[in-house]
């Protein structure tokens, strides 16, 4: 056998000796693929978890006088080209005083079934901070949530004391603009029934003019 000979057939064997390696080193993928399609139809219905006025947003509307406490049901913010209902609060505290509202604004159950319902300080919908505006020792605010039930449309039962009949862990932020206590507890209202809103307000003496901003959501949880 010639010297070329032998060289062919050395190439001949490294050649196949790569493609058996390559072959072995390289995976087998899965070719099978099934689908199942599916249609979703979705529907816009009224809302049943709501929220309203108070008595004290109710009887104190002038924002001219004092006290003053006011609940825009109509205002929205914006994301995901969507317009989100975003219900606005604005409630006046005094310089040097602490004020305290307790029926500012309800939280109604018309849905078919028990809701727990629980407020969350946090950045809303639109990303918007979840604390904005809050000058260093200006101001101070807790926001309670009752603990007890009405029907629809009863009168008031939380204490001023912010004890009687309110849920022991109110959303605060203190002075200094610190998350304290970012959401309430949680309480079960069934269908036909409220529950209700308080604020603490603390304004430093010499802090006339101040104007902060909390934003938080209104968390209902099908039972």
């Amino acid at each position: 056998m010639s010297t070329s000979e032998q060289k062919r057939r050395m190439t001949l064997r490294g050649a196949v000796a790569a493609i058996l390696a390559i072959a072995v080193a390289t995976p087998v993928l899965a070719a099978v693929l099934i689908q199942n399609f599916m249609a979703a139809d979705i529907e816009a219905v009224a809302a049943c978890f709501t929220k309203v006025e108070g008595s004290d947003a109710t009887t104190y509307s002038a924002a001219a006088a004092d006290p003053y406490a006011n609940v825009d049901t109509t205002h929205t913010v914006s994301a995901n080209g969507i317009d989100f209902l975003q219900e606005q609060v604005t409630v006046k505290g005094y310089d040097g005083d602490r004020t305290i509202y307790t029926d500012v604004v309800r939280y109604q159950n018309n849905c078919d079934n028990p809701l727990s319902v629980q407020l969350i300080l946090e950045n809303d919908v639109a990303g918007n901070p979840r604390v904005e505006n809050w000058g260093a020792g200006d101001l101070a605010t807790a926001i309670y949530l009752s603990d007890v039930p009405v029907a629809i449309g009863a009168p008031a039962n939380g204490g001023t004391d912010l004890v009687t009949n309110w849920d022991a862990s109110p959303i605060f932020v203190d002075g200094n603009a610190n998350v304290v206590n970012a959401q309430t507890g949680s309480v079960v209202i069934d269908p036909g029934e409220e529950v209700i809103s308080a604020f603490r307000i603390d304004v430093s003496d010499g802090s006339q003019g101040t104007t902060g901003t909390l934003r938080y959501t209104a968390v209902a949880t099908v039972q």
